[in-house]
């Protein structure tokens, strides 16, 4: 049984790592991330929103820039707050922008959102 459960969550780990391998590939999120406007991030934030029903393993999906603004996020209704300029935690920023190859990866703690 305990074989089984760690090659569960072995299995898990690979596929949430390859999803976000898989969405930086979109042209929507990239367009996002090079123009931040309004209508960019609007369409990344559909893109978000469809990868998030799709994969309901996540609560939410942000994305956001180097200086850690959220330029979209997923389940803009469900969350029932407006995340429009929201910062990223400086942690868990500084530990994204220190990653040093695309196997790196960052986990921030799971909790309430704090605005």
């Amino acid at each position: 049984m305990a074989t089984l459960m760690v090659d569960l969550l072995d299995r898990n780990l690979y596929e949430r790592a390859n999803d976000c391998r898989w969405w930086a590939q979109d042209t929507a999120l990239q367009q996002a991330l090079q123009s931040t406007a309004h209508q960019a991030c609007e369409q990344a934030a559909r893109t978000l929103e469809s990868i998030n029903a799709l994969y309901t393993v996540y609560s939410r999906i942000f994305l956001y820039d180097r200086t850690g603004h959220v330029l979209a996020w997923s389940d803009r209704d469900g969350c029932g707050v407006d995340l429009t300029d929201w910062l990223v935690e400086p942690a868990t920023l500084r530990a994204v922008l220190a990653l040093d190859d695309e196997q790196g990866y960052v986990v921030e703690p799971f909790g309430p959102l704090t605005v």
